[in-house]
């Protein structure tokens, strides 16, 4: 399918979201009557809407994991424990169960949840725990979840703004921004060793309320940032570290403002973007 840049601004706001494994479908993740549900984009139409879940947070964000062997949503339940649904290809239908780490995993009421595969196929989950910390888990393939080495402190006010991705030499990255719009990307090359915090001292989105972002490439020379500012407008920084505002979404409806070449650009990446929001490496 053809990705618009509609469909890719229109994935920034919601829970979450993935491309099908065959590019034919956008998967979009949507909190529709207080149940999380799962509904099928073919670039034109809505082929189904699948249920996962109504035990979940009113406002939530999801991370989407797919691949060859996972396909996966974790999310917030209604008490704010970490949750995750699979997806049966048998019944053809979503199962939900708590992630248990010794117990549910509590998160702060506002709490993003990001996440990306390791090279393992273990999924890596970044969350924001009730005192606000970030923290991250890995969750194996048989679902036991163990801690990765403690995240370095985040000293930012509310609710911290993150997405993740691993690079082709398993590098796992976490992405943040911080009070004064700057973007942090913060690295873990092996579970044995440290995290390593880098500022982006050129790619800033200043003072603009960005409410979720995703990274364009997880190649380091093409990777920029589009982003949602306050829910409707849609911002792009791009390699270079320059910011520019792409246009405006309302609920599915896009009104771009770019330039053309900033417009083709993103409709030539849109699938990277899909892609990597879904745990790939693009």
């Amino acid at each position: 399918m053809d990705i618009s840049l509609s469909d890719v601004a229109y994935l920034l706001t919601l829970p979450a979201g993935a491309l099908s494994l065959d590019g034919k479908i956008i998967y979009f993740i949507v909190n529709e009557d207080g149940e999380l549900t799962e509904k099928h984009w073919n670039g034109k139409e809505y082929e189904d809407n699948v249920f996962i879940s109504s035990d979940l947070r009113a406002s939530p964000s999801a991370k989407y994991l797919l691949n060859q062997n996972t396909r996966r949503v974790f999310f917030p339940s209604r008490d704010n424990a970490l949750k995750y649904a699979e997806y049966d290809e048998d019944e053809e239908e979503w199962t939900e169960d708590l992630v248990d780490r010794d117990g549910p995993i509590q998160l702060h009421p506002e709490s993003k949840i990001s996440g990306c595969f390791d090279d393992l196929n273990g999924q890596i989950i970044f969350f924001q725990d009730p005192s606000g910390a970030l923290q991250c888990i890995r969750m194996a393939e048989n679902n036991e979840c163990t801690p990765l080495p403690p995240l370095p402190n985040i000293n930012q006010s509310g609710n911290i703004i993150h997405t993740a991705y691993t690079t082709d030499d398993g590098v796992i990255h976490v992405v943040y921004i911080n009070d004064s719009g700057h973007i942090h990307v913060v690295k873990l090359a092996t579970p044995e060793s440290q995290w390593q915090d880098i500022v982006l001292e050129t790619a800033s989105f200043g003072s603009s309320q960005i409410t979720n972002f995703a990274i364009t490439s997880t190649n380091e020379a093409e990777r920029g940032f589009l982003a949602v500012v306050s829910g409707t407008t849609i911002v792009y920084i791009d390699p270079q570290g320059e910011l520019m505002e792409v246009g405006a979404i309302d609920n599915k409806r896009f009104d771009p403002s770019s330039s053309e070449e900033c417009a083709n650009e993103l409709y030539r990446i849109g699938e990277k973007i899909v892609g990597a929001l879904g745990g790939g490496k693009k």
